[in-house]
Formats: structure tokens, sequence, C-alpha cells
């Protein structure tokens, strides 16, 4: 991979966290890994970032409130939001806000795979 991509992944769960990291960095992507909302938040600041896979519920603030302060500073950011928690208010709510893709857990890595890539082709 010529143009190495950079990933976020924010995730409280060390387990799914480290899943995830292994997988995408498996694949040649630069991985940076925040495990809350604050952290997140810090790395979007200070690198450039491609794309971000985000666990709906942090312990600081839910991935909603990430997307609207990215929003109110006028960033959009990829965004594939994953969670338990995934009422379908909730999803609509993080759709409105630009999110890309909600992914239930449990989901299939090989699905979250191919619309990373997806993404990150664009």
């Amino acid at each position: 991979m010529s143009d190495t991509r950079n990933i976020l992944i924010v995730e409280d769960d060390e387990e799914m966290c480290g899943v995830l990291n292994n997988i995408f960095a498996s694949e040649g992507y630069n991985i940076w890994v925040a495990t809350t909302g604050k952290e997140a938040l810090n790395k979007i600041k200070e690198n450039n970032i491609d794309l971000i896979i985000m666990d709906y519920k942090l312990p600081d603030m839910t991935g909603k409130k990430i997307l609207e302060l990215l929003r109110s500073k006028n960033k959009k950011m990829n965004t594939i939001i994953i969670s338990a928690y995934g009422t379908k208010q909730i999803k609509q709510e993080l759709c409105d806000l630009g999110a890309i893709a909600f992914f239930d857990k449990p989901f299939e890595l090989n699905k979250l795979m191919k619309i990373s890539q997806t993404i990150l082709e664009q």
C-alpha cells in the first residue's frame, strides 16, 4: 500500500480494540487507538485521520457527542460506529451527524473490513 491510510480506533473494550488493531495493522494501515472520547478528540486534533471506527458508548461520552463536537468545529470525519446499544433512533441520529455505517455488536469483521476499505479508497 503506497498511500498508507490512518485509522483511529476508539474502543474501551481492550479485547475488541486489540482485535481491530491487529486486523487493520496487518492490512498495512497506520493505527491510532483511543479508549475515551477525550483521548479520541486529542488524537483527531493531532493526526491526519482518514477513518474513525468508534464504539458508541465510551466511559466519558458517547459517539454521538464526539460527532457533535466534530461537527461544531466543521470537521467531517469518515466514521463507522460499532455498538451493542444500537436502537433505530440512535442509528438515525448518528447518520444525521455524518456516520457512514453502524455495526451492531457482535458483527462480522470481514464486512467491517470491506466497508472500511471502500471508504479509504475514495
